[in-house]
């Protein structure tokens, strides 16, 4: 079978569950129960995903900019559109790092600036979803017990820190890694041109890591405040739905359950989670809707955070494959890795 079979077949898998589960949950009133939706809540939620978009495309301009690679922000949002297509496509941690990096290669980024800024874009998500957490759980201890789902929060909290650690570690000890593989290279007999631009690229990539971690702490904060606007935006999709739809939850509640879902998400093989982001929102969620509104609230969210990234982000990503034809090597690529 060929890559583009097994990516087709992942997309039809995914769509499959993704509409067949709060079918198999609802039964027919899960479409049904669409039209009762508030007409108001149908069209702010795909506009909040669009202006993350928006926001994280300033994140990617400037990121960019401070790595010296300074490009249209045009095309720095649909990079940011694009980058979303491809985490869709499967655990986003690996799709969405290939298409981040296809995307800004093109260009004529270097590779291994393209690698650092996602692993940083990364860290930056992270901590807004340790503030995220916090802040939530604050507010459901003071709303009263029993609101919070304490062993999924756990579990959610503990994938965070073995992740911030990974990229913390891999960034602040980067020479150890290469010095490392290096010498392995060399004992499995690897040949020294290899080795050699192993090391470039590796040297390279903790440059520019460095380069924007010593920037200013009002430049940090800005990118900061980037990371927690897209997130917002994302996150007060649920809200809204459920507001439209006239189901009480608490507000703090749904942000921790998309939270949650974005963890369960990459454990799934499948494109955009699938399966597992439905179990989790379905699981958590059950004790507060009755089934026919838990299906239809399930079906408009997955349309917003879902659909609309597949067709909205895949247009993007067309769009900015078919603008920009594959770039030489950039000029900053072929500067000493200091």
């Amino acid at each position: 079978m060929t890559t583009r079979s097994r990516v087709a077949l992942g997309l039809f898998l995914a769509l499959a569950a993704s509409l067949g589960i709060p079918a198999w949950i609802s039964g027919a009133d899960a479409f049904l129960y669409i039209s009762h939706t508030a007409a108001w809540a149908l069209i702010l939620a795909p506009l909040l995903m669009l202006a993350a978009w928006f926001i994280n495309g300033f994140r990617v301009h400037y990121l960019l900019g401070i790595n010296r690679h300074p490009i249209p922000f045009g095309r720095a949002w649909l990079i940011a559109a694009g980058g979303d297509f491809g985490g869709a496509l499967g655990p986003g941690l690996v799709t969405g790092v290939g298409a981040y990096v296809l995307l800004t290669t093109r260009q004529g980024v270097p590779s291994f600036t393209a690698v650092a800024l996602f692993a940083l874009e990364k860290l930056l998500d992270l901590l807004i979803f340790f503030a995220t957490l916090i802040v939530s759980l604050s507010l459901l201890a003071w709303l009263g017990p029993g609101h919070a789902p304490w062993y999924s929060l756990g579990a959610a909290a503990a994938f965070s820190v073995a992740l911030l650690a990974a990229i913390g570690g891999g960034a602040s000890g980067a020479r150890v890694v290469l010095q490392f593989t290096a010498s392995l290279m060399r004992r499995l007999g690897v040949a020294e041109k290899i080795r050699y631009r192993w090391l470039r690229w590796g040297l390279g990539f903790r440059r520019d890591v460095r380069r924007v971690m010593s920037q200013p702490p009002r430049r940090l904060g800005l990118l900061l405040l980037f990371a927690a606007g897209y997130w917002a935006c994302r996150f007060a999709v649920l809200p809204v739905l459920a507001l439209g739809l006239g189901v009480s939850i608490p507000w703090p509640y749904l942000v921790l359950v998309q939270v949650l879902a974005v963890f369960a998400g990459q454990l799934s093989v499948l494109p955009g989670g699938a399966v597992s982001v439905e179990v989790v929102f379905a699981v958590l969620l059950a004790q507060w809707a009755d089934r026919e509104m838990l299906g239809t609230l399930l079906l408009l969210w997955r349309a917003c955070v879902f659909y609309l990234t597949l067709i909205g982000g895949g247009l993007a990503f067309a769009a900015l494959l078919k603008k920009t034809p594959v770039a030489s090597s950039h000029p900053g690529s072929q500067r000493g890795c200091n």
